[in-house]
């Protein structure tokens, strides 16, 4: 009977043994199937020009404090992170910020190249630095905010796309819950709109308050609904161009400076790449110079159409382009002073 027992005894262990491997295997492959599919999520996770401003940030922050501590030899590692970590910020969104805030590039790129070179210089010229660090970080903050405007702008717009779309197809589920992007997005940017653009500031926030309004009457008025989506996507779009105006001149003045430094030595790719983010950049604020000042508009067009030209020339017609730019620069200043 002990013999049997015991034969019983080890089939059972024997059981246990492989269904708990079984089980433990099946765990593991699990949590391995549960990391990958968390990895794969973070790494499809956009990376925005926010996250790079970000990153950049966090290294000023430490370089700050190794700097009053004059760590040099920190200093001079958080140098070399800064360019590594702007180069990467180049890499992926170099022409979204020349396209779109060409002047805040190049202001971003004045301080970081004294971090850069002052970095690397024993002792510290602590003066140097901190002015230069405090100078960038507050060039990536603003550049935060433009961006944050943009984009929010933007998500506001398609989502009240979709929400037609939805309303037109009857979805009514789906339109209640796409109109939650509308507020999301707008109220991490309002204040600054708010601040800067009051009067469109409360023409947005009519049509938006009737869709948050609307969208809690069940049945959905769709006709009412739909006017204030209407509404609101005029009044962001021109809330776009007013945006657009205010910054278009600084942004042009950036470009032509840039198109005369690539004139002499002429370097004709750089110019021609300058020349068109300048048409660009004229292309969002034409129409609001037209309707705020038709003859100063008349008399911008000119020099624009002469550099044009003369960047497209073959070999780029240099002289052409220094006259257009000494006339266009101050036709930009006038057009700084529009109201």
């Amino acid at each position: 009977m002990k013999s049997v027992r015991n034969l019983l005894l080890a089939a059972v262990l024997g059981t246990a043994i492989t269904v708990t491997g079984c089980g433990v295997q099946k765990t593991e492959q699990t949590k391995s199937t549960d990391n990958t599919a968390q990895t794969a999520s973070q790494e499809t996770k956009a990376f925005t020009m926010n996250d790079a401003s970000n990153n950049m940030r966090n290294i000023l922050k430490d370089m700050k404090t190794q700097v009053l501590n004059n760590e040099e030899d920190k200093v001079s590692e958080g140098g070399t992170k800064l360019e590594d970590s702007w180069k990467g910020f180049e890499d992926k969104f170099e022409d979204d910020l020349k396209d779109k805030y060409l002047d805040l590039y190049v202001k971003i790129e004045d301080p970081l190249e004294v971090i850069e070179a002052a970095s690397k210089v024993k002792p510290l010229d602590a003066k140097v630095l901190n002015e230069s660090i405090d100078k960038l970080d507050a060039e990536l903050v603003k550049l935060q905010k433009s961006d944050a405007t943009t984009t929010g702008l933007d998500n506001m717009r398609n989502a009240l796309k979709e929400m037609n779309s939805e309303l037109n197809n009857k979805e009514e589920d789906k339109a209640i819950k796409t109109s939650e992007k509308l507020e999301e997005n707008w109220k991490s940017i309002e204040d600054g709109i708010k601040d800067g653009y009051k009067d469109l500031y409360e023409k947005v926030e009519s049509p938006l308050g009737a869709i948050n309004a609307g969208v809690k009457v069940n049945p959905l008025d769709t006709k009412s609904l739909t006017a204030s989506i209407d509404e609101l996507d005029k009044t962001i779009e021109q809330l776009q161009k007013s945006i657009a105006f205010s910054t278009a001149p600084q942004d042009m003045k950036t470009a032509l400076a840039k198109i005369k430094k690539f004139t002499s030595p002429v370097n004709e790719e750089k110019v021609t790449k300058y020349a068109a983010r300048l048409e660009k950049y004229w292309s969002t604020s034409e129409d609001t110079v037209k309707q705020k000042d038709a003859e100063l508009y008349e008399k911008i067009e000119v020099p624009m159409g002469a550099i044009q030209s003369a960047a497209k020339a073959n070999p780029v017609d240099t002289n052409t382009i220094t006259s257009a730019i000494e006339e266009l620069d101050k036709l930009l200043t006038e057009m700084q002073n529009l109201k």
